[in-house]
């Protein structure tokens, strides 16, 4: 976090001065890149007002990871967005000011992205269901490993194919995306758990788990997730309640199978 929270204070600073200085020098910023002093006037004052938002915000002892997800998305756009206009032919005289201040968003965008993967993995974002059936964590974990029957029962996770194997990677699809996670504990009738990742490690990780623990005539069957990743915090906020909805029907699935098996 202590990297998220310094790049914030160095960016929003930043942020300000060169959102002042747009908006104090518009006149003569406006000849010397060519651009209109109005639109330099009013992208100033934007700027300046994003700069003193993320000042606030990293004065905060906890960062708002939402809040640190835009601002890193809003400098890459930045960052892309000076890239084409840099690209349209024309005297690069009118273009260094441009190109002098994208470096440093640049810079900052990518230590930014870099800071929320490192805070995801030292607070993990997860979510976790519970259910208690009525059948031994025997039955319970002979249909859980049944991967080939998900197509059966199964509304979470509607296809996998593989093996319960530590080290073994097995190929699942979830909500109509294939993805290819690893199985990185298998302990018989007590837990599984995998490791899928969106594209590359470090954008969009998330650590499955099943935990199945006896309750006397019963079992206790524990789905959990944790999620990491430097788009964790902006993708979460749109999937939560439909993930945590998933688990809860594979529950009751799972229980429904095991209790009739």
């Amino acid at each position: 976090m202590n990297l998220l929270s310094n790049v914030l204070r160095v960016n929003g600073l930043f942020s300000t001065l060169a959102g002042l200085a747009a908006a104090v020098f518009a006149g003569p910023l406006s000849e010397s890149m060519n651009v209109a002093e109005p639109i330099l006037y009013v992208v100033g004052v934007g700027t300046l007002w994003f700069g003193v938002s993320i000042l606030f915000a990293a004065r905060r002892y906890e960062i708002d990871l939402q809040f640190a997800t835009v601002v890193a998305l809003a400098d890459a756009l930045w960052v892309v967005a000076a890239i084409v206009v840099l690209a349209i032919p024309g005297s690069m005289e009118e273009k260094w000011i441009l190109a002098a201040v994208s470096l440093p968003v640049a810079i900052f965008a990518m230590l930014q992205f870099r800071g929320l993967a490192l805070a995801t993995v030292e607070n993990p974002l997860e979510l976790e269901t519970s259910i208690d059936i009525d059948a031994s964590p025997e039955a319970v974990w002979a249909n859980l490993v049944d991967f080939k029957s998900y197509s059966d029962w199964n509304p979470f996770i509607t296809e996998a194919e593989g093996e319960a194997v530590q080290g073994n990677r097995l190929e699942a699809r979830l909500n109509g995306t294939k993805f290819k996670p690893v199985v990185t504990v298998s302990e018989n009738a007590s837990e599984l758990e995998w490791l899928g990742n969106l594209l590359v490690p470090g954008v969009f990780d998330g650590r499955h788990r099943f935990q199945l623990l006896p309750n006397g005539s019963g079992t206790t069957l524990v789905q959990s997730e944790q999620f990491t990743g430097s788009l964790a915090p902006a993708i979460m906020s749109m999937i939560d309640e439909k993930t945590m909805a998933g688990f809860e029907s594979m529950n009751e699935s799972l229980k429904a199978r095991a209790e009739g098996s």
